[in-house]
């Protein structure tokens, strides 16, 4: 981690909040190796490594896998511990603590929300109690980053602001390894690529892998056969016994794919992660957050309000149009429902609204920076 004092160019202390805004983005400066940074960096891959061959020795596999295993969980625990604290710290710089704080409560209630819904589907028995515990420190974890971002002040902001931005570097590094951990274990990343993911997940994707790890927690402490994850190193991890929202339709977040009816619908919403980074989830949820009311006003007038929702909010979705076109589908009966848009109107507004998010993105970074 590194000294606010050096992110500001000088004594950071006695700076208000909009001074700490305009000076301290020097976010070169975070790369600078402290004796923090190595520290969480080496502790992050030696921890990774050690579970993963102690799952290899477990399962009895020879001595090349074992070692392939190790060299694998050091690079992953790495690299996720590395960019995981970077990515954290430099949330906590370009958004206002007061934005984020609320942005992080959010996440917070889904992961205490997934939670309850994987205790009611799940079949796992005792280990639901470790899912329990997990969710509540991740969801733990990140009301207390709000917490603090809360607590800053306008004036003399520095010392509580350096103690917001140390919370927020620590729980996305724990977040960041927690991910790299479980594509490690279980083989989620193709070798040839894993070196470049784990990075991306853990920085371009860091909010995507919030979302991520709940479905990870979920699939892997509430189901039977820790949700019978399919070892097949693509670039995610598939659970064909896991969590899902809704009966018969497949979940992903992040790199976690829970079933494999449609998998390479799935599969492209793992691309769209690694790509859009924090652009998918985002803008995802605004497009559902804005077509909530026309849904429910449309769909008591055309079907029912529950189909009108799901018509407006999810089947035209832009990130679900991708994904089904990939698929080599459109949605389910598209062209028999008065509220799902045809092909060219929804791919129009699937550009638009992609683009009008990165250039909101581009043009946000531009004024921070």
């Amino acid at each position: 981690m590194v000294d606010l004092d050096v992110l500001c160019g000088g004594p950071a202390a006695a700076l208000t909040l909009a001074q700490i805004h305009r000076r301290c983005t020097n976010l070169g400066a975070l790369w600078t190796p402290t004796d923090a940074n190595v520290a969480l960096t080496v502790l992050a891959a030696v921890l990774v490594a050690v579970c993963v061959v102690i799952r290899r020795v477990r399962n009895e596999e020879g001595v090349g896998w074992v070692l392939l295993g190790a060299l694998e969980g050091l690079v992953y625990g790495a690299l996720a511990g590395w960019f995981g604290a970077l990515a954290g710290q430099i949330l906590a710089l370009l958004l206002h603590p007061a934005f984020y704080g609320v942005m992080m409560l959010v996440f917070a209630l889904l992961a205490v929300l997934i939670m309850v819904g994987a205790l009611v589907q799940g079949s796992g028995g005792g280990i639901k109690a470790v899912g329990v515990l997990s969710h509540l420190a991740l969801a733990g974890g990140l009301v207390i980053v709000a917490a603090l971002g809360f607590a800053v002040p306008q004036r003399r902001a520095g010392n509580s602001f350096e103690t917001y931005l140390l919370a927020s570097g620590v729980v996305f590094w724990l977040t960041a390894v927690a991910g790299a951990l479980v594509v490690a274990l279980y083989r989620g990343y193709h070798g040839a690529v894993g070196w470049l993911l784990v990075p991306i997940n853990a920085s371009w994707g860091a909010l995507g892998n919030l979302l991520g790890l709940m479905n990870h927690l979920a699939c892997l402490f509430y189901f039977k056969d820790w949700g019978q994850p399919a070892e097949h190193r693509r670039w995610y991890v598939r659970y064909d016994g896991g969590f899902h929202l809704k009966q018969g339709f497949d979940f992903t977040e992040g790199d976690a794919m829970s079933g494999n009816a449609v998998e390479t619908h799935e599969a492209t919403h793992v691309l769209q992660h690694f790509i859009a980074g924090p652009i998918y989830p985002l803008s995802h949820a605004a497009w559902m957050a804005l077509w909530v009311v026309p849904g429910v006003i449309l769909g008591a007038i055309c079907r029912t309000v529950g189909k009108g929702i799901v018509d407006m909010t999810y089947y035209n979705n832009p990130w679900e149009v991708m994904a089904y076109a990939v698929a080599g589908t459109r949605n389910d009966g598209a062209a028999k429902q008065p509220l799902i848009f045809n092909e060219v109107l929804a791919w129009i507004l699937a550009i638009l609204w992609i683009a009008v998010a990165t250039a909101g993105l581009v043009g946000f970074l531009a004024a921070r920076l």
